[in-house]
């Protein structure tokens, strides 16, 4: 009997959408095992996502921020486009699949081909359910120390816990005075199949 109301208990949260309809897989997006390049490489896909609006760049060699992990990370196209990231096509979209968002460390900044600078910024992520629902919404701030030409850290981003959920899609906006780049790295997520 127990075995019975079990088996009905997971039919009914599976016809829900509340139980995983097949293997999860943690991933850790640092984009270090990207080709190397001294320009803004265009970033379509990687490890089970696919991007819009994003380049993978190296760091300034002089100021600006420093990545969370050597020697890659995302960049934001220029503000106007869309800036997202969706399950990969194949892995998993529809009511089985999806993806959650769990963390990721990111900063802002302007830059030339040489210097760059670290400024002040605001990021709203917004996080999408299959139906194209808004779902989830975090508004995080970027502040850095005052001195211009210094070397600044990316910082952990908050993510709240109905990031958790099954997602299609995770739009990125961002704002600031000074702001030409949303910078992000080592993002951890998880791919439902």
């Amino acid at each position: 009997m127990a075995h019975l109301l079990v088996n009905l208990l997971i039919s009914l949260l599976a016809a829900a959408g509340l139980a995983s309809s097949g293997p999860i897989a943690n991933r850790l997006a640092t984009y270090d095992d990207l080709r190397l390049s001294d320009r803004p490489t265009q970033i379509r896909n990687y490890k089970g996502l696919d991007y819009l609006g994003w380049v993978y760049t190296l760091p300034p060699r002089v100021g600006g921020v420093i990545s969370k992990s050597i020697p890659n990370r995302l960049a934001a196209s220029p503000i106007g486009d869309e800036i997202s990231i969706t399950p990969r096509s194949g892995t998993g979209t529809g009511t089985g699949g999806g993806f959650s968002l769990q963390s990721f460390f990111f900063a802002c900044g302007s830059r030339t081909a040489v210097v760059a600078t670290a400024n002040r910024c605001d990021v709203t992520v917004k996080g999408f359910d299959e139906l194209g629902a808004l779902v989830a919404r975090a508004e995080l701030e970027f502040v850095p120390p005052v001195e211009v030409l210094r070397s600044v850290e990316m910082v952990k981003a908050t993510i709240p816990e109905e990031f958790n959920g099954r997602l299609s899609k995770v739009t990125f906006e961002y704002s600031g005075r000074l702001i030409q780049e949303l910078l992000v790295d080592n993002m951890a997520y998880k791919l439902y199949f």
